[in-house]
């Protein structure tokens, strides 16, 4: 059997007899509530293993186990994605901002980093709008770090984090650019904006 058809009888909160619940509708789901619950404890995978052990109410068997896991690392990965970029775009689509002044310097630091470990680094916590935006997303990008293991030394989760990564840069990106062709068609075509997108493009 496949992991990614895996049914789980998770119990129904009544006295009627638990249904059968079929994971791509259930787990996922039932994966981003509990990693968004500000108050439950610890969100790692060995965690989330012990949450869905508690709804069936018996231990996981190993296909099982590694199914939760995909479900959990997915969760985790489209929770940091959506915050961050929220975080992002909230930023420039406030009107008061002027991007034009930071454009260049931003697509700098987007073409700097090549991973998520890159964000820690390569990125001034003080001084970066780009880290401010990743970092949107925690605790759930320092969640990503603090689990090597699975997020680095396992292939699959390796290369699903990748991109996700690869998917959230190239979504700044554009609404940078975005953001610029609306300043300038806003302020007809300023001469200043234009320098700014000229050198920022170079």
């Amino acid at each position: 059997m496949e992991g990614d058809e895996m049914p789980l009888s998770l119990n129904a909160s009544s006295s009627t007899s638990p249904r059968r619940y079929e994971p791509s509708e259930d787990i996922f789901p039932e994966m981003l509530s509990w990693i968004q619950d500000a108050n439950t404890d610890q969100k790692l995978a060995e965690n989330a293993v012990n949450h869905i052990s508690s709804k069936v109410e018996r231990a996981l068997k190993p296909l099982e186990t590694t199914y939760v896991e995909s479900q959990y690392v997915k969760a985790l990965l489209t929770t940091w994605a959506e915050t961050s970029l929220n975080k992002a775009f909230s930023y420039l689509e406030d009107e008061t901002t002027d991007i034009s002044k930071e454009m260049s310097n931003i697509l700098d630091e987007l073409d700097s980093i090549n991973s998520v470990e890159d964000i820690d680094t390569k990125l001034n916590e003080k001084t970066s709008q780009l880290w401010t935006w990743f970092n949107g997303g925690r605790p759930y990008i320092q969640l990503i770090l603090e689990q090597e293991d699975l997020f680095k030394n396992t292939p699959r989760f390796a290369i699903l984090l990748n991109e996700y990564f690869k998917k959230v840069k190239r979504c700044f990106i554009n609404k940078v650019f975005s953001r610029c062709k609306n300043d300038i068609i806003n302020d007809g075509l300023n001469s200043s904006s234009l320098k700014e997108i000229h050198f920022s493009s170079n």
